[in-house]
């Protein structure tokens, strides 16, 4: 959870603003996408032989 605070003054007070975020799903997704990246890198690093992407890029 992301909280941010600041201090304002509205009306000649001060006036406390508090706002919040869940990102617990995109820290699950951002996790996910790093596993996914090193399974891969790990599938390449293994490979003995070069991979030709369908882009033309060769990846070894």
């Amino acid at each position: 959870m992301v909280v941010n605070m600041s201090v304002s003054l509205m009306e000649d007070k001060k006036r406390l603003l508090v706002s919040s975020k869940d990102i617990t799903q995109q820290i699950a997704m951002q996790e996910q996408i790093k596993a996914q990246k090193e399974f891969v890198q790990t599938l390449l690093d293994s490979q003995e032989q070069l991979i030709i992407t369908t882009d033309g890029k060769v990846l070894n």
